[in-house]
């Protein structure tokens, strides 16, 4: 038991990781706010062409931080285990939404600026629709912690209170279906229903996430009587 609650807790860390990298990639590559879904060819191309070490370096810190979300969906989809015991559907969902996760298609635009510009645009929109719009593996897990936590008679993992926070997050990312259909306003994905919620969404239930699964791996330790 001892040797499995080190590395969870790496685990849990690891997502800490993500949120500083994902954010400082984001500052780095001017992505805060985002550029428009309305800009033109001209414009589009000028987004990637100026700055481009920047853009680039900023894509990068981005996609390496992706990676730090692999393992701390694996700590979850454990700490979902611990609940569901022997079958466990829901942990395994979780495991498979967090490897849901990468982002490359942007830093491709990025890589050659000065080609055609409406390759350009079709690999920028090919980036930020899936970046900002796909939202259901994060949806998949909102539900699936939730199911798995108010299925459980057992209190020890994650108390309810956080079953009750992801369902809360599910309506707050819907938004995002209408992603295809605006290029302005607030269902464009630079607006306030898409980019601006669904970051305080995601980045809030992110770090909660991270504090509660820390907390259930120390309940876990004290139960096996396992110094921390």
């Amino acid at each position: 038991m001892s040797s499995s609650l080190r590395p969870q807790r790496w685990c849990a860390w690891a997502g800490v990781v993500f949120l500083v990298l994902f954010a400082i990639g984001m500052v780095v590559a001017h992505f805060i706010p985002p550029p428009s879904a309305n800009q033109s060819l001209g414009q589009v191309q000028a987004t990637y062409a100026h700055h481009i070490d920047r853009l680039r370096i900023g894509l990068t810190v981005m996609i390496l931080a992706s990676g730090f979300y692999a393992p701390w969906s694996g700590v979850i989809s454990v700490q979902l285990k611990r609940l569901e015991g022997e079958f466990s559907p829901f942990a395994y969902t979780e495991l498979a939404c967090g490897a849901a996760n990468m982002l490359v298609v942007m830093l491709a635009a990025a890589f050659r600026p000065l080609r055609d510009p409406q390759i350009t645009q079709a690999l920028s929109d090919l980036g930020w629709i899936p970046f900002i719009g796909a939202f259901v593996p994060t949806v998949i897990s909102n539900l699936v912690i939730a199911g798995a936590i108010l299925t459980s008679e057992k209190t020890d993992v994650y108390p309810r209170w956080v079953a009750y926070l992801n369902l809360a997050c599910v309506p707050l990312l819907l938004p995002a279906v209408a992603i295809p259909f605006f290029k302005t306003g607030a269902f464009a994905w630079q607006g306030a229903l898409e980019f601006w919620l669904a970051a305080v969404t995601f980045f809030g239930w992110f770090l909660v996430m991270t504090i509660a699964t820390l907390s259930a791996v120390n309940r876990q330790s004290a139960a096996a009587s396992v110094p921390a």
